[in-house]
C-alpha cells in the first residue's frame, strides 16, 4: 500500500499537460480508502509494534499523495473537497500522539493546499480556514515549542506554511485579523537556534577523540556536521539541524508572503517592533557561521525589508523616526553583505554571488538612480556609507572580480590538461561554470555602476587617492598582457564598464577626469587589438565613442588610433557581413540569434564611433603638423565614406537612432560632403525607407524623411512610395 502510493505521487509529479484528469478524483477515492483502512489496521495491531509502523507509513505516503492528486485535479476534485476536508480535520484536531506526529503534519500540509486551490468562498462556508488558523496558532503560541529541545519538530514549518496559503484563499481583509495574533509567533520560529539537539553529544565524542562516532551522528539524515570558524578564527565543528533551519525560515517565508500581500501595511498590522526584530533575525542569518542555505536564503529575502521600510518613510513624509530606522537598517544590512563577500573564499562563489544580486537590489531600493526625479544629493546611501566605507567597498568588490577571474582560469587550466579526457558533459559544466562567474562579474558592474552614480566626482576622488591601489587594480583588469590569463574577455567587460560608468557620470570639467583619459584608453585601444571578443569589442568601441563624446578635443590625440580600428572593421570580412544582415529590432529569446546580436551590436557601436569622432572633435582646431593633420583629414574622410556605405545600422537603437540623425543633418547641411548630386538621391531614400517608422528612427527624423522623399517624389520607387506618401 505504502510503495502504491509512493507509486501514484511520482505518476502526477509526472503528468503531462493536457492529460484528461477527471479520472484523478477516482485516484482520490482509493487513497483515502488505503488511509482509512490504515488507520483501523494500526488500532487493531496495537501489540504488534512492526505493523503499527508499517501501517502508520502507509497513511502518511496515502496523505501525501492525496495533496498531490487533488491539487493536480484541481476543478474535478472540488467536488469532493467537504468528503477530503472533513476526514482531514478529524486527524488535525484529534491526532496528538507522539507516534502520530508525521501523520498530523501530512493532513496540515494537505488540508492548507487544498484550501489554497479551492478558494475562500467554499473554505469560509465551511469554516475551515478558522479550524486551521485557530488550531495552528494555538500550537505555536506555546513558547515551549520553540525553545531548543523541542524546535525540530516537523510541525512547526507546516504550520506556519499554512498561514500564506490560507491569506490567498481567504484575501488579504479577511486575513488581517489573524496577523497580529501570528506576529510573535513568526518572531520566536525566527529566532529558532539551528544548532541539533545532539551537538553536546558531538561536542563530548570530539573530546573524546572518538572519530567513527563523530562519522555515525553525521550519519542521521536531519543532522550536518560542519566544520567552520568561530568569531576568533579557531576551528570548530558543529552538529546543525535541518529541521530546525526549515522551521527558521518557514517564519521568514511566512513574512514574506505577508509583506508582498499587505505591502506597507504589514508594518501596521504586525507592529513595528516585531518587524525590526524579524530583520534583526535575518541579519544574523545572512551572518551565519553554519549554513550556505540559511545564509543565502536570508539574503535573497532582505530587499523586502528595505523595500517596506523606504515605504514607511515614503508614506509618513520622511517622519524622522522612520529616517532613522531605515538609515540604521540600510546600514546594518550593507554592512554584513560586504562583509560576507569579503570574507567568501573561492568554494564560496554561489554565496558571493547571492550577497552581489541582494546588495545590487537593495542599492537600487535606497537610491533608484533610474528615476528620472532621483538626484544624488538627496541619496540615503551617502548618509551612512562615508568615504572611509565606500572604499573598502570598492575594494572587496574588486577582489571578488580578481577572485572571480582566478576560478575562471582554473577551469580552463583543468579543460586545457591534456593529460585528462573531456566528454561532453562536462565540457558543458565548464561553460555552465564560465557563464556563473561571467553573470557574477556583471552584477559586480553593475554594483559598481550604481556607487558611481550615487557618488560621481566622489568616486573619482576615491580612485585618486594618495596610494591609488584601486586605480591600479582597475587598470590590472585592462591589461590584456597577463600571459597566464587564458580568458582576459570577462576581467576586460567589467574594467570597461567602470569606466564607462566614470565618463557618463562624472563632471567632464573635473580634472581628475582628464587625468585618466590617459591611463584608460591606451589601454582600451590594446584591448580592441587583442580581444576578440565580440561582446569585448563592442564595450570598447561604446567606451572610446563615450569618452570622445564627454571629452572634445581633450581626446584628440587618440582619434587617429581610434578611426584607424573603426576603419579596420568596415573593410574587412566585417563589414561583408554587416552589409549583407537584415535589420534585428523585434524582440528576442535570451539565446535566440545570440551570436548575431552580439556582432551587431559591435558593429553598431563602430558606426556610432565613427559619428561622435565626426562630431565632437573641433577639427579646424586640432593641433598637428601638416603632414599628420592631411593624414587624420584623410582618414577621417575615408571613415566617413565607410559610415555612409554601411547604412542603416542595424540593431542597437540607442546607436541607430544617434547615427541616423547625423546622416539626416549631413544630407541637409552638405557638410563635410555634398549630397546634392541628384546620383545619391536613390541610396538615401532607399536609406530612409529602411529605418523611417522603425525604433531605429524617431519622430522628428520620420517627418524629416517624409519631407525630403516630397522633394524628390519623382525619384521614388513604387514601394518607396508607398512607404513615404
Amino acid at each position: 500500500q505504502t510503495h502504491a502510493c509512493a507509486a501514484i505521487l511520482n505518476f502526477i509529479e509526472n503528468l503531462e499537460d493536457g492529460v484528461d484528469k477527471e479520472p484523478l478524483h477516482a485516484l482520490l477515492n482509493d487513497l483515502m480508502n488505503v488511509l482509512r483502512r490504515s488507520n483501523q489496521s494500526m488500532t487493531q495491531c496495537a501489540q504488534d509494534s512492526v505493523m503499527r509502523v508499517n501501517h502508520i507509513r502507509a497513511q502518511e505516503q496515502a496523505l501525501t499523495a492525496i495533496a498531490a492528486v487533488g491539487e493536480t485535479a484541481g476543478k474535478h476534485f472540488i467536488a469532493m473537497y467537504q468528503q477530503m476536508a472533513e476526514i482531514l480535520m478529524t486527524i488535525i484536531t484529534q491526532a496528538v500522539s507522539e507516534e502520530m506526529l508525521q501523520i498530523r503534519n501530512r493532513a496540515v500540509d494537505c488540508m492548507s493546499r487544498y484550501v489554497e486551490a479551492v478558494g475562500g468562498q467554499q473554505v469560509q462556508s465551511c469554516g475551515h480556514d478558522k479550524i486551521l488558523m485557530n488550531n495552528t496558532i494555538a500550537f505555536l503560541s506555546d513558547a515551549n515549542c520553540t525553545h531548543d529541545e523541542h524546535a525540530d519538530n516537523p510541525l512547526i514549518e507546516s504550520f506556519v506554511s499554512v498561514w500564506p496559503r490560507t491569506l490567498v484563499a481567504i484575501g488579504t481583509q479577511q486575513f488581517a485579523a489573524y496577523i497580529p495574533m501570528v506576529s510573535q509567533v513568526l518572531c520566536r520560529v525566527a529566532a529558532i537556534d539551528i544548532v541539533s539537539n545532539r551537538n553536546n553529544e558531538l561536542q563530548q565524542r570530539i573530546q573524546n577523540n572518538s572519530d567513527q562516532d563523530t562519522l555515525e551522528l553525521d550519519k542521521d539524515f536531519n543532522v550536518s556536521v560542519v566544520e567552520t570558524s568561530d568569531e576568533q578564527g579557531q576551528t570548530q565543528i558543529v552538529a546543525i539541524d535541518a529541521q530546525k533551519m526549515s522551521n527558521k525560515l518557514a517564519a521568514f517565508y511566512c513574512f514574506d508572503a505577508f509583506a508582498e500581500n499587505y505591502g506597507v501595511d504589514v508594518l501596521r498590522l504586525m507592529k513595528r517592533d516585531s518587524v525590526e526584530q524579524l530583520f534583526d533575525l535575518l541579519l544574523q542569518c545572512i551572518s551565519s557561521r553554519y549554513s550556505f542555505d540559511l545564509k543565502t536564503e536570508a539574503a535573497k529575502l532582505s530587499p523586502r525589508y528595505l523595500e517596506l521600510l523606504c515605504a514607511a518613510a515614503k508614506e509618513n513624509n520622511a517622519d524622522q523616526t522612520w529616517l532613522s530606522l531605515l538609515q540604521r537598517k540600510s546600514q546594518q544590512l550593507f554592512d554584513t553583505f560586504v562583509r560576507v563577500m569579503a570574507d567568501a573564499d573561492n568554494a564560496e562563489a554561489q554565496c558571493t554571488a547571492v550577497m552581489a544580486k541582494a546588495l545590487l537590489q537593495s542599492l537600487q531600493i535606497l537610491d533608484p538612480t533610474d528615476d528620472d526625479t532621483y538626484h544624488r544629493s538627496r541619496s540615503l546611501l551617502r548618509t551612512f556609507l562615508d568615504e572611509r566605507g565606500l572604499r573598502r567597498t570598492v575594494r572587496v568588490l574588486f577582489e571578488c572580480v580578481s577572485a572571480a577571474q582566478h576560478r575562471i582560469e582554473l577551469f580552463v587550466k583543468q579543460e586545457m590538461n591534456s593529460s585528462f579526457e573531456y566528454d561532453q558533459i562536462a565540457k558543458q559544466e565548464f561553460e555552465e561554470e564560465k557563464e556563473f562567474e561571467d553573470e557574477l562579474l556583471f552584477n559586480f558592474a553593475l554594483i559598481l555602476a550604481e556607487l558611481i552614480k550615487i557618488y560621481g566626482d566622489d568616486f573619482l576622488t576615491m580612485l585618486l587617492d594618495e596610494n591609488e591601489q584601486i586605480l591600479t587594480q582597475l587598470i590590472k583588469f585592462l591589461n590584456p598582457q597577463n600571459a597566464s590569463i587564458r580568458n582576459p574577455q570577462f576581467l576586460h567587460k567589467t574594467g570597461i564598464y567602470i569606466i564607462c560608468d566614470l565618463y557618463e557620470q562624472c563632471s567632464a570639467s573635473d580634472e581628475k577626469l582628464l587625468k585618466l583619459l590617459h591611463r584608460f584608453v591606451p589601454q582600451i585601444l590594446h584591448i580592441v587589438s587583442q580581444d576578440d571578443d565580440s561582446a569585448v569589442q563592442q564595450a570598447s568601441f561604446y567606451c572610446l565613442g563615450l569618452i570622445v563624446q564627454k571629452m572634445g578635443n581633450v581626446a584628440a590625440p587618440y582619434v587617429s588610433d581610434i578611426l584607424t580600428r573603426c576603419r579596420g572593421l568596415l573593410s574587412g570580412a566585417h563589414s561583408i557581413r554587416y552589409r549583407k544582415a537584415e535589420i534585428l529590432v523585434r524582440e528576442c529569446n535570451d539565446g535566440e540569434h545570440f551570436e548575431l546580436r552580439q556582432f551587431l551590436a559591435l558593429m553598431d557601436n563602430v558606426m556610432s564611433t565613427v559619428v561622435k569622432c565626426m562630431k565632437h572633435i573641433e577639427w579646424n582646431t586640432v593641433n598637428l603638423s601638416t603632414h599628420d593633420c592631411n593624414q587624420l583629414i584623410a582618414l577621417r574622410n575615408q571613415c566617413l565614406q565607410l559610415f555612409i556605405s554601411h547604412l542603416p545600422l542595424k540593431y542597437d537603437t540607442i546607436e541607430a537612432r544617434f547615427c541616423h540623425t547625423f546622416f539626416y543633418s549631413l544630407v541637409q547641411n552638405g557638410k563635410p560632403i555634398d549630397f546634392s548630386n541628384p546620383s545619391n538621391v536613390p541610396l538615401i531614400l532607399k536609406i530612409f525607407a529602411t529605418v523611417m517608422d522603425t525604433p531605429l528612427s524617431t519622430e522628428a527624423l520620420n517627418q524629416g524623411m517624409k519631407q525630403y522623399a516630397a522633394k524628390h517624389a519623382n525619384a521614388l520607387t513604387q514601394q518607396q512610395r508607398t512607404k513615404f506618401i
